[in-house]
């Protein structure tokens, strides 16, 4: 189990109190302490470090943080930098020089400790036969040290390249986070204002669409539910979709969003989720009759 692995990994992080200082806003302190280092670019005992963002041919003129991406965008791998750690010691001269180096030694203490974390989960979620959810043991180990939210995104965001879902040319898929994560594939017919489209939401798995033209959608919605229950009957067994029908449309200040959605079972798998979504996929594209899509009338062939 992943929750056995991690635990002496968990127990170390809580016992290092540069993991705890960096809690406090985790990528901001990563970016700073990297800040801090390449500002003493000029002391010879990290020039390792300094290697890895410039080389031999350059000079750091300014050290910039939180600053727009550029387009020569350059990233170093933790791995590396924790190489670099290990050859990086400053002069014992001082107290503050001693500061220093337990610091650094701590915070590769840090990095290694991540590292496993991340490696144990890229590896479960590029497996297909993994579960789509995340593993709730893990999930509630790695939130004993506010680890839990970068669990979640790591999983979702390696399960979407493990989906790897090709679709033609009027499809764009999407990952964003909000209050958990959210993997979306959107078909855009020609010559409509409306897109459809489906989208997971931890255990919601769903079939909108959506418009900027708030008109569009309201005289259409009877005929949006049938169209979209008509999806989900052919890809989950009935117990597991929700037939709720209020009335209601999600309006929200860009537009107007409609949706169905059926319950994903905690058994699925990532391949079994594939399969589902291609299904939908294919569903979309051959219920949409684009020549009848219009402000006045929207037709669906609903089967």
């Amino acid at each position: 189990m992943m929750a056995d692995l991690l635990k002496n990994t968990v127990i170390s992080l809580k016992q290092n109190l540069v993991y705890t200082l960096s809690l406090g806003d985790k990528e901001l302190f990563h970016s700073n302490v990297l800040g801090w280092l390449l500002e003493n670019h000029n002391d010879k005992s990290i020039q390792s470090i300094v290697k890895l963002f410039i080389n031999d041919e350059l000079e750091i003129e300014r050290v910039e943080r939180e600053k727009n991406r550029p387009v020569n965008w350059q990233t170093v791998a933790y791995e590396d930098l924790c190489k670099a750690l290990s050859e990086t010691q400053f002069s014992l001269t001082s107290d503050e020089q001693k500061f220093r180096n337990e610091f650094l030694s701590s915070y590769k203490k840090l990095l290694e400790s991540l590292l496993k974390i991340i490696s144990l989960v890229v590896t479960s979620a590029s497996e297909e036969n993994s579960p789509y959810l995340v593993d709730k043991e893990v999930f509630n180990t790695l939130k004993e040290i506010r680890l839990h939210d970068v669990y979640q995104k790591l999983y979702a965001s390696t399960v979407q390249k493990t989906l790897n879902i090709n679709a033609s040319k009027n499809w764009k898929s999407d990952i964003y986070f909000m209050n958990g994560s959210v993997l979306k594939w959107t078909y855009i017919p020609d010559n409509s204002n409306v897109v459809y489209g489906v989208e997971i939401q931890r255990e919601k798995f769903c079939i909108f669409a959506e418009t900027k033209d708030r008109t569009v959608l309201k005289q259409s919605e009877k005929k949006l539910s049938e169209y979209f229950e008509s999806i989900l009957n052919e890809i989950f067994e009935e117990g597991l979709i929700n037939h709720k029908k209020d009335g209601r449309l999600n309006i929200y200040n860009k537009g107007i969003y409609k949706y169905q959605y059926a319950k994903i079972p905690a058994v699925t798998t990532i391949r079994d989720l594939r399969k589902k979504i291609k299904i939908a996929m294919k569903k979309i594209e051959e219920g949409i009759d684009v020549s009848d899509l219009s402000v006045d009338d929207l037709e669906f062939k609903v089967k």
